[in-house]
């Protein structure tokens, strides 16, 4: 029997075993997932404290189970190659509306993307809904349209539409899934410093007003 016999009856032995591995079933996966998730918590939970403090009222939801199931789900996601798929059912869900019928703007090229831009504007004035014909309308009013359309249709702006739909990216979305919620609990506690410091300027502003009427 030759080496290379026994090399590829090895390669096919671990593709096989590979299909047998659910990822979120893997030690290193539950490790990093409850590390993360553990991290995000305790963050939340100082915030909280921070905001409860300084009398915002204001509170952070972080579910440690909820979102561990959550990053498990997307391991399985990636090996399987269906990334966005996932994002859509679990962020896109949640980002606007309609998130199905938004999977075929994905990718679109800016020549693409320029033409949908055309037809809904086409399709605007034929409904009568602008008066100005497609082919004397500026690029601003057939922007106007189309924020109007995507606004009616999926729930958010043209520009957020593009950012997070049109030109939708693998690696981005990954990374926003998997570092979002500390992102968005750095961004909260600058917003918190800056409202402390804020009140602090008015109530020394304040005493300076009472000391020079005494």
């Amino acid at each position: 029997m030759s080496p290379d016999f026994l090399d590829k009856g090895k390669e096919a032995m671990a593709k096989r075993m590979m299909g047998q591995i659910t990822p979120s079933e893997t030690p290193i996966a539950q490790a990093v997932a409850t590390s993360l998730t553990t991290v995000e918590h305790r963050l939340a939970a100082a915030i909280d404290s921070a905001h409860e403090a300084a009398g915002t009222g204001e509170r952070i939801r972080h579910d440690p189970d909820e979102r561990k199931d959550s990053l498990l789900s997307l391991a399985d996601a990636v090996a399987e190659q269906r990334v966005q798929d996932w994002w859509f059912e679990n962020v896109g869900a949640y980002l606007l509306d309609n998130h199905e019928r938004a999977k075929g703007y994905v990718g679109l090229s800016g020549d693409e993307w320029r033409g949908q831009l055309r037809r809904w504007y086409e399709q605007y004035h034929e409904a009568g809904v602008v008066d100005t014909p497609l082919d004397e309308a500026d690029p601003a009013e057939i922007g106007t349209v189309a924020d109007r359309h995507i606004r009616e249709t999926f729930g958010i702006s043209l520009r957020e539409f593009v950012a997070a739909i049109v030109n939708w990216s693998r690696g981005e979305q990954l990374q926003g899934v998997m570092f979002g919620p500390i992102k968005q609990y750095t961004a909260q506690v600058r917003r918190l410093e800056e409202e402390i410091e804020q009140r602090d300027e008015r109530i020394a502003e304040l005493e300076e007003q009472i000391d020079g009427e005494a």
